[in-house]
């Protein structure tokens, strides 16, 4: 499923019709602005080690808010900065991979906002 895919639907987490998970995931997207500022300001700095920990960090909390589609786009971002060295010519081969995942973030946060 591509990129143009994930904007037409709306992305949902897995559990949104479960009431233990509905406050949880509600605090879950209310944090993803401040998650995509710091991702972004890691990305401006070049800060791979912050990029790369954010990522990750991104990753297991999306996959645990039954939020797929950005858990698995943060692994795509964070498993080529972990095989890496971390030097700024790392940024060149994962900026598809970055756009990607902040557009998912943004995606899911304007769905919640717009329901």
């Amino acid at each position: 499923m591509g990129q143009d895919a994930f904007r037409r639907d709306p992305i949902t987490s897995t559990f949104a019709d479960d009431p233990e998970m509905k406050e949880l995931i509600g605090l879950f997207i209310q944090e993803l602005p401040q998650r995509v500022a710091a991702l972004e300001q890691a990305w401006n700095s070049a800060d791979l080690g912050s990029l790369r920990r954010l990522a990750h960090q991104l990753k297991g909390s999306a996959a645990g808010f039954g939020f797929e589609s950005i858990g698995i786009a943060a692994g795509e971002l964070e498993s080529p900065l972990r095989d890496r060295p971390v030097q700024s010519d790392a940024l060149d081969g994962v900026e598809h991979q970055f756009r990607e995942l902040v557009a998912l973030c943004s995606h899911a946060v304007a769905g919640v906002r717009h329901t």
